[in-house]
């Protein structure tokens, strides 16, 4: 058997135990004056919201006391509100309602042994039973389908209510019934003090198949495609025919375009024939040979640098050029006949199709427009 530690590292070991439980102590100390404060604020709560229905009862505003009362017996149950709130719905005509509320304090009574209140919840009950209207909803098996719900005010009605004659207060009645697949069903009715009432949930139709959702309409842009040989084809729609008016639009900008084009290799070719003079002026011939100096050398390889970009840009530029002026013979209206009321001829249906290939030789380069109509 081990000795006993020594006392002061028996209480070291018991110090962390007794920290523990002196927290949980001041934890629940500190919670429970909480939750007897919230008790308290309800309790006043409820018996401020018991008077005021008690006072519009008796100003036999029913319509605003009974919701007091019934707050108040959520906040606090006592026998006492409970028995309020049935008299209240009674004043009120919900006699199912007032029914049910008056079974509940007889009960209450009994267990309290309070006569005086077992007494009177049975003379209201007694007058009550005669005028409490009985609905029964009823479904047929031929009605019950997969995924079948069935409402009453729209409060589910569950399968083992089905047939059964279920208390009801007067006033408006709507029973539905709907499953996925079927299309829903209503019942709307009025219902009367002492009614007995069946309402048969009848098969339900089946719902219409959705519409197909409609295709999107396929739209047919140009395009441009490559081929092996580096030409580019640009294809046009066939239908529907671009408007004059786009044809014309699109002569202008590719007119542009080639316009500014040639500007630019005219730039480019003025620039290489200049740096192509300063070349020969660097290189002169000397015993029947070139000679170049550094600066010659420079300059013929800037004259050629220029006069390949002049190439391109014109070649393009022509181009462009040529493809605005077949667009803008497309834009033109061609009229049958000589009167000037004579409608425009509709424009061609036919596919506009270009052909840009580009054209290199040792001369230079450029490019190539082929059309068809």
């Amino acid at each position: 058997m081990s000795p006993a530690p020594p006392r002061s590292t028996a209480i070291r070991r018991l110090a962390p135990a007794l920290l523990i439980a002196a927290m949980v102590s001041a934890m629940v100390s500190a919670a429970a004056p909480v939750r007897a404060q919230t008790g308290q604020d309800n309790g006043l709560l409820a018996e401020s919201l018991f008077r005021e229905g008690r006072r519009l009862m008796q100003a036999q505003n029913y319509a605003e006391g009974c919701p007091k009362l019934e707050e108040s017996n959520k906040l606090d149950p006592a026998p006492g509100t409970l028995l309020a709130l049935a008299t209240c719905y009674e004043a009120q005509g919900r006699v199912a309602s007032a029914w049910g509320e008056f079974t509940q304090s007889l009960a209450t009574a009994r267990r309290d042994g309070r006569a005086d209140r077992e007494a009177f919840a049975r003379e209201h009950i007694a007058k009550l039973e005669p005028l409490i209207p009985k609905i029964t909803i009823d479904v047929p098996p031929a009605s019950r389908v997969a995924g079948l719900e069935v409402t009453r005010n729209g409060a589910p009605i569950t399968e083992p209510s089905w047939g059964v004659a279920l208390p009801s207060d007067p006033g408006s009645l709507v029973v539905t019934a709907s499953a996925p697949g079927h299309k829903p069903w209503t019942f709307k009715t009025q219902v009367q003090t002492s009614q007995v009432l069946h309402v048969a949930v009848p098969v339900l139709d089946d719902a219409p198949a959705p519409l197909p959702a409609p295709l999107p309409a396929t739209a047919s842009p140009a395009a441009a495609t490559g081929s092996l040989d580096g030409s580019v084809h640009i294809l046009e729609p066939t239908r529907p025919a671009p408007a004059r008016h786009d044809y014309r639009v699109a002569a202008y900008i590719a007119g542009g375009l080639g316009i500014a084009s040639l500007a630019v290799g005219t730039y480019f070719g003025v620039s290489a024939l200049s740096k192509q003079r300063e070349s020969d002026s660097g290189c002169p011939v000397v015993n029947g040979a070139r000679a170049c100096t550094q600066a010659g050398v420079d300059a013929s390889s800037a004259a050629l640098t220029s006069a390949h970009i002049a190439d391109v840009t014109i070649g393009a530029g022509l181009a462009a050029v040529a493809v605005g002026v077949v667009l803008f013979a497309l834009s033109t209206p061609h009229a049958e006949g000589a009167g000037a009321d004579t409608p425009a001829a509709t424009p061609p249906t036919a596919a506009l199709r270009l052909r840009l290939s580009p054209s290199v030789d040792p001369r230079g380069a450029g490019a190539v427009l082929l059309g068809t109509f």
